[in-house]
């Protein structure tokens, strides 16, 4: 399934961003405490995206979601002026560290935590994107059905010849 919404960069659109977000981590089947967590990445998302605007010109940020077997997969996408390079694995060791904290960088530490894979691209003159993937929960396959309706390969099923 994909959904795309376009709002305005300006903070009365928080909300709607939020209400999807909820909406989508929902319906991807994320429990409560992770929806809260693809809900406040999102909350940064826009904030990120929204400390770059034009004040005096806003222009819409498409909010591309699509949900898959495997993953919610959220993408930002602005035409602002192009952010920092965005680094997850460095975002994981300064966390480790109290003293490290630099609250510029706040929301993209936040970004990092909450999200499994999160990264800037740039898009040339169509502004950039920022991408975030969120796993979806995998169950062992042996849960998938109830063993009681399963039934063992019979052994008398005689072989056919395809030739």
């Amino acid at each position: 399934m994909e959904f795309v919404l376009d709002v305005p960069t300006h903070p009365d659109s928080l909300k709607i961003i939020q209400s999807h977000a909820r909406t989508l981590a929902e319906i991807s089947g994320f429990e409560s405490k992770r929806s809260g967590l693809i809900e406040l990445a999102c909350e940064e998302a826009f904030g990120l995206i929204l400390a770059r605007a034009d004040k005096k010109e806003p222009t819409n940020i498409k909010f591309y979601a699509e949900i898959t077997a495997l993953a919610l997969n959220l993408n930002f996408d602005d035409r602002e002026i192009p952010p920092l390079p965005f680094d997850q694995e460095n975002t994981k060791q300064l966390l480790s560290s109290l003293e490290n904290y630099d609250l510029s960088h706040m929301s993209e530490r936040l970004i990092g935590q909450a999200a499994d894979k999160a990264y800037w691209q740039p898009l040339g003159r169509q502004g950039n994107r920022l991408q975030m993937v969120f796993y979806r929960n995998q169950r062992d396959i042996r849960t998938l059905e109830d063993p009681k309706f399963l039934q063992a390969f019979a052994d008398d099923i005689p072989e056919v010849n395809a030739g």
